[in-house]
């Protein structure tokens, strides 16, 4: 809900009626903190992209790490952002 919140569409890619879907990965860290986030796959504009990565850089919550036999570890983690235009 915090990125369907905070997400703003970028007014480059919607004046060039661009819309799709952004595929942010990144890592849940041992404690719970996020690092190491990008977009994966195709972009449909480098803006959206930056956008995305930006809020998903700003997650206020901690997340629950992954586990391996009961013990906390490392995992990736993908989230799709969708930006499209309203009619």
């Amino acid at each position: 809900s915090f990125l369907r919140k905070n997400i703003v569409y970028p007014e480059m890619c919607a004046d060039a009626g661009i819309q799709g879907r952004v595929f942010v990965q990144f890592v849940v860290e041992k404690n719970g903190r996020i690092s190491n986030v990008q977009t994966i796959g195709k972009v449909p504009c480098g803006a959206m992209g930056k956008e995305a990565v930006s809020k998903v850089k700003k997650l206020p919550e901690k997340w629950e790490p992954g586990k391996n036999n009961g013990v906390p570890v490392r995992s990736f983690f993908k989230v799709p952002v969708t930006f499209s235009l309203k009619k």
